[in-house]
């Protein structure tokens, strides 16, 4: 095989590498935009910002089930989990103290 052969072999392979690398931006770019769209909130409902007061026996595991059952968009347990916990910066969730205050949000149909 001559040097200019195998220069025409390397930039095929690299021009075949190069599609097959553009196939998966685009389907990830795809998966990415889909997954956008889906997380949209649900069309006919509002944002609920509520104020919650711990009890006695309250963890943050049952708080969060509770209000992420009562949401009509149906999130993810751990995203809403983490969404809560965002709000509720600089307080030790994993101490929850009864009469505590939390920020709760939900969502609810119009």
């Amino acid at each position: 095989m001559t040097f200019r052969e195998r220069v025409e072999r390397r930039r095929r392979e690299q021009r075949r590498n190069l599609k097959k690398a553009a196939i998966c931006a685009a389907l990830v770019g795809l998966a990415i935009l889909f997954t956008g769209l889906a997380g949209r909130p649900a069309a006919g409902t509002h944002l609920v910002d509520t104020t919650y007061t711990v009890k006695p026996g309250d963890t943050w595991w049952s708080i969060v089930e509770h209000y992420r059952e009562i949401d009509v968009d149906d999130p993810y347990i751990f995203d809403y989990k983490h969404e809560m916990e965002q709000l509720n910066k600089g307080v030790d969730l994993g101490n929850l103290m009864s009469g505590q205050k939390l920020r709760i949000q939900y969502r609810a149909k119009d």
